[in-house]
């Protein structure tokens, strides 16, 4: 299409463009008036029309032009305030004659907004410009089940099938979805339809499955990982990942999930928040569902969440195979149908990435089952009792990082592959959580390591643990130029360790003498009685004493009082009483004393 078609006054503009280069002084403004009038425009639009059918005024560039007396700080400030005006959605709350007028407030000078709008899109910072997600870099996966993706959202039949009476299903409006409604938030707390796709990012191939349930949770995704890993009648795709990338999701964080995934030697990556172009491929995974599954339903209902999963189940697998009738699903990638991609892993060189899942029991186990806490032995082990063994194996920590006697670590069983491998978690001084993966030891028939030295044979000697190296550190402080074995003896000797000090040693205790100390007050305490504890201890008599006492006491003669008194015995100043109360009353002389008085 030429010119003049695309402009409809594109030969009036020719022919005012001529006669304002040909015009004298003083008649460009008459002709300028007439055009404005003729083609009811403004004198803008007319000299913008002018340029694109080549018309040039002809005037002088100024020698300052490209430059502005705009103070750029001002601008910057300006600028901020226009990306902190935009919200999540991409709306933007904060435009720049709202943003100037604050800056002017503040006491900054602002120009036209015309001419800081101009400035802005000169430096690439308009609030749209601002806003744009930075650009990423795209990533490979290197063969099928190398990395997975997956990502739960609601079906667009969010109400499960039969749940509401007179309706066998209900669609989902925005205006239903809206969460400024509280009668909406109220309906949201009860089951809904969640549709779960996992999608293998080298082949692309579309994993998905529904669930009734009232939100995201471990137990679902965990039920939902097992389906799509496992062998599917009818559907080739199967086989654990390498690699889950998902959301940081409750449910994907839950420690149940977190502790299960490692033991199947799946690494989970839990991409950064509001970056969901990490996982856009199961973004678009479940679009494509939506449009192109989900939009069947309309016209032909299904009646159970069990029917959807029956009749999904049919279209992903024609989805991945291109069979749909008079649909091409030929991923624009790779060229081929999704599942002939993914078939890729049986080549030689993939076939060892296709790792079946265990028995199901086994994988159940891992969500249900917590890891064991253990301590390191002296001898740098730990134990566990490995659900594929049947039986308590141990595992040698010796060469871990950060590892000590009586450090406390996790410790959980491998249930892939025949080992009866052990994950190790240990926390480093970061707090940050290592795992490590560790073989059983071996034992022979008399129960020793069979990878222990013979004795007489060799001598292996353990490397320092991270305790014994700082132990060495500080004897080493204590006991400089020493060799280890000599620092043993001065131990033994008891040398006075920090000797090589310039001040011969730390002084320890004679600096204590020197310390001027205040003066302080004793104040009197209120004394504590005893009672009877307080009375002066009470005199023991022997054989003379107590007659003499006795005699005194009863006014008798000493020749009339007779005792036998045991040898060695003394009679406590206590006992007197009683013994006067049995004289006088005429008891038979007390065991002890033998005492008693002669008529």
């Amino acid at each position: 299409m030429s010119t003049a078609q695309m402009m409809p006054h594109y030969d009036e503009l020719c022919r005012y463009a001529q006669r304002l280069t040909e015009a004298g002084y003083g008649e460009k403004g008459m002709i300028i008036n007439e055009a404005l009038h003729f083609f009811d425009w403004t004198k803008d639009k007319f000299y913008n029309q002018l340029k694109k059918v080549g018309w040039n005024a002809g005037r002088k560039k100024r020698c300052d032009a490209g430059t502005t007396s705009q103070d750029q700080a001002a601008l910057d400030l300006l600028k901020a305030g226009l990306r902190t005006g935009v919200r999540a959605n991409g709306k933007q709350i904060m435009e720049t004659p709202n943003m100037a007028s604050i800056l002017v407030a503040n006491g900054y000078k602002m120009k036209s907004n015309s001419t800081i709008n101009r400035l802005l899109r000169q430096q690439q910072a308009t609030a749209k410009q601002l806003a744009k997600d930075r650009p990423h870099v795209q990533q490979r996966s290197l063969y099928p089940n190398h990395v997975h993706q997956v990502d739960p959202s609601i079906c667009l039949l969010y109400y499960p099938p039969g749940c509401q009476k007179g309706k066998v299903q209900h669609y989902a409006s925005e205006d239903e979805f809206y969460a400024n409604k509280p009668a909406n938030l109220e309906k949201i707390k009860h089951l809904r339809v969640w549709r779960y796709v996992l999608t293998d990012h080298f082949s692309d191939v579309i994993a998905v499955r529904y669930f009734a349930t009232a939100g995201e949770s471990t137990a679902v995704l965990y039920e939902f990982l097992l389906w799509c890993w496992g062998v599917k009648t009818g559907n080739p795709f199967h086989g654990t990942p390498d690699i889950l990338v998902w959301d940081k999701g409750s449910a994907n964080t839950s420690k149940a999930l977190a502790q299960a995934l490692p033991q199947l030697h799946v690494k989970p990556i839990a991409h950064a928040v509001k970056h969901s172009r990490a996982k856009g491929q199961v973004e678009k995974g479940n679009d494509m569902v939506e449009k192109l599954f989900e939009s069947r339903i309309l016209l032909e209902p299904v009646n159970s969440v069990a029917e959807l999963n029956t009749r999904v189940k049919a279209w992903q697998i024609a989805y991945n195979a291109n069979t749909i009738p008079g649909y091409n699903s030929i991923h624009g990638r790779h060229k081929m149908a999704r599942f002939e991609c993914w078939q890729k892993i049986m080549q030689v060189n993939f076939i060892a990435h296709l790792k079946a899942l265990p028995d199901e029991k086994l994988c159940r186990y891992l969500l249900s089952n917590e890891p064991k806490i253990r301590t390191v032995k002296n001898d740098l082990t730990v134990t566990l009792r490995h659900p594929k063994a049947k039986a308590t194996l141990t595992y040698d920590v010796s060469d871990l990082a950060n590892i000590y006697i009586n450090l406390q670590v996790s410790v959980s069983p491998v249930l892939m592959g025949d080992s009866c491998a052990a994950l190790i978690r240990v926390t480093d001084f970061n707090k940050q959580e290592l795992i490590h993966e560790v073989l059983p030891l071996a034992f022979d028939e008399a129960g020793f390591r069979v990878d222990a030295p013979v004795v007489g044979e060799n001598f292996v000697q353990r490397a320092d643990t991270v305790v014994d190296k700082q132990a060495k550190i500080a004897d080493k402080t204590a006991f400089p130029n020493l060799s280890d074995e000599d620092i043993k003896k001065a131990k033994l000797k008891k040398v006075q360790p920090f000797s090589s000090l310039p001040s011969g040693g730390l002084n320890s205790l004679s600096h204590l003498q020197n310390i001027n100390n205040p003066e302080f007050i004793s104040p009197k305490g209120e004394k504590i009685s005893l009672g009877e504890l307080e009375k002066k201890p009470l005199k023991a008599l022997d054989s003379l004493d107590l007659k003499m006492r006795i005699a005194s006491e009863l006014d008798r003669p000493l020749s009339k009082i007779e005792t036998n008194y045991l040898d060695g015995l003394q009679v406590d100043e206590s006992a007197i009483e009683t013994i006067l109360e049995q004289l006088q009353v005429g008891l038979e002389p007390t065991p002890v004393t033998k005492i008693r008085i002669v008529k």
